[in-house]
């Protein structure tokens, strides 16, 4: 394969890729193939998971009721982004009487939202591989099975991804961006970058580790001090702008200016504690007593407490702490079915008989397979070519190779669950398209000295 860049950059260069026929097929693909699942196996999520838990957050935001616990108390536990999202499109649905359907037309924006997603990977695939990296790893995040079920899904992945996926794109126009200084090719997708990792924070705040991955990777791929500060200030203003009013007005209904969620300690004490085991489990040692549902101060309080006990673990066991990082992992990367899981409300309903539900578990399960020898390799590649090129030549696989190990450490430094590797999709997709795009290096040489032939 061809180690060359993709000099065209900015809205021109962009629109050019997003234009290509195929690129709009992969987008296609991607989109069609979601809505046939949604049309198959959209459901109202049940039973008491989070999938329902979102449902019924958002049909409480749509109604006017603002961001409220299954109680009907405030509460900020979980990240408010989806939530609102979610609520939103309720009320457009409610508005054009289609409040009957509601679980296709959220499978409909989701599945528009992977095709966002699918351009994104495109776009960024173009940049560090060319354009037979852009189109396969296009196609991975499009036909990868356990991701077509995501768009079905109650689960703030489809509108994560898209953001952030997005997000890093824009880093990619940015960072070939010529020069040293803060001209307007390098300003314009930094700035939307900052805003989209804003938006994205609301989703999942764990994304705020990007910025200090693309910062540590420009600087020490020399892009110049001003543009990383530039950087670094518009996903400060960005975060802040989006995160702020929420943490106002936590401050004014929970007594605490609460920064975005107050599941923290939660999610900590889930991976330190005396009985984790690496995954989810309602284990006894996190048991406050209250939950986030007996009200604000009792969500607070839970929040604090079990954030002390996971500290606390961490402080007296810490030669356990790297074997439960280990299992934590494993955990998060061993299987691919949990989008099928996710629809199925986690074993509240079933969408499938149990012979097809296999079926469907096997195909995924091989395609993971692949997809992740894949990464594996396109991963070993990128290193490869980091190691041997100049700094400025590969401004980008550096910031993918840092954000790859960053997703795969959040499950490491709270719990494990294979949920928690959806996020990181998009980098995974093109880790793996340079692997696909160096395999068909001598299928595409060979139909070129074909079509020399013929034409001679």
């Amino acid at each position: 394969m061809a180690d060359e860049h993709v000099a065209e950059h900015g809205a021109t260069g962009i629109r050019a890729i997003v234009l290509e026929r195929s690129t709009l097929l992969v987008v296609a693909v991607a989109v069609a193939l979601r809505l046939a699942w949604v049309a198959a196996f959209a459901r109202t999520p049940s039973g008491l998971s989070d999938p329902r838990l979102y449902h019924l957050a958002a049909r409480g935001i749509a109604d006017g009721d603002g961001y409220r616990s299954i109680t009907g108390g405030v509460t900020t536990y979980y990240p408010p982004g989806y939530p609102y999202a979610l609520g939103w499109l309720y009320r457009l649905a409610d508005a054009a009487g289609l409040d009957g359907r509601l679980p296709y037309v959220v499978g409909l924006v989701q599945s528009l939202l992977w095709g966002v997603a699918v351009i994104a990977v495109v776009i960024i695939g173009r940049h560090v591989g060319g354009q037979a990296c852009g189109v396969a790893a296009g196609l991975v995040l499009a036909l990868w099975p356990n991701l077509i079920t995501y768009a079905g899904a109650h689960l703030s992945e489809s509108l994560f991804v898209a953001l952030f996926a997005c997000a890093v794109a824009s880093c990619s126009v940015a960072a070939l961006a010529e020069g040293d200084r803060l001209t307007p090719a390098f300003v314009v997708p930094v700035v939307i970058a900052g805003g989209l990792l804003g938006l994205a924070a609301m989703v999942r705040p764990q994304v705020l580790m990007v910025v200090p991955v693309v910062a540590a990777a420009w600087w020490w791929n020399r892009l110049g001090s001003a543009r990383v500060l530039a950087f670094v200030v518009a996903c400060a203003v960005g975060t802040t702008i989006l995160a702020g009013p929420w943490a106002v007005r936590n401050a004014r209904e929970l007594g605490e200016p609460v920064f975005i969620a107050s599941n923290s300690g939660d999610n900590l004490c889930l991976g330190y504690n005396p009985q984790a085991n690496g995954g989810f489990a309602m284990y006894e040692a996190c048991n406050t007593g209250e939950f986030y549902v007996d009200g604000p101060d009792a969500e607070l309080r839970r929040n604090k407490e079990n954030r002390d006990k996971a500290l606390s673990y961490i402080a007296d066991e810490p030669a356990a702490i790297p074997l439960l990082a280990v299992k934590k992992l494993w955990v998060t990367v061993k299987s691919d079915d949990d989008g099928l899981r996710a629809n199925e409300s986690y074993g509240a309903a079933e969408i499938m008989s149990p012979r097809w539900r296999t079926v469907w578990q096997v195909m995924a399960h091989i395609a993971y397979g692949l997809i992740a020898a894949a990464t594996v390799w396109g991963t070993g590649l990128a290193v490869g070519r980091v190691r041997r090129g100049k700094r400025r030549e590969h401004p980008m696989l550096l910031v993918l190779l840092g954000l790859g190990v960053a997703g795969l450490a959040v499950p490491m430094a709270i719990f494990g669950d294979p949920r928690f590797k959806v996020p990181s999709t998009p980098i995974f997709a093109v880790m793996a398209g340079l692997a696909i795009a160096r395999l068909t290096d001598p299928l595409r040489d060979r139909s070129a000295v074909g079509s020399d032939d013929v034409a001679s």
